[in-house]
């Protein structure tokens, strides 16, 4: 049984790696990166 679910998601993974595309940032996107502005909000045990 295990070897047939790892036959299996191999044999699915495989057409994922050859369908591969160069996968770029729209021009939004890279203007947001531009700003070099970020906020990281942290509410934890330790702010209080």
């Amino acid at each position: 049984m295990v070897a047939v679910m790892l036959v299996f998601s191999l044999a699915g993974s495989a057409g994922h790696a050859q369908n591969f595309t160069d996968i770029k940032p729209s021009p939004q996107q890279v203007a947001w990166q531009d700003l070099e502005f970020g906020v990281l909000i942290h509410f934890g045990t330790n702010t209080f």
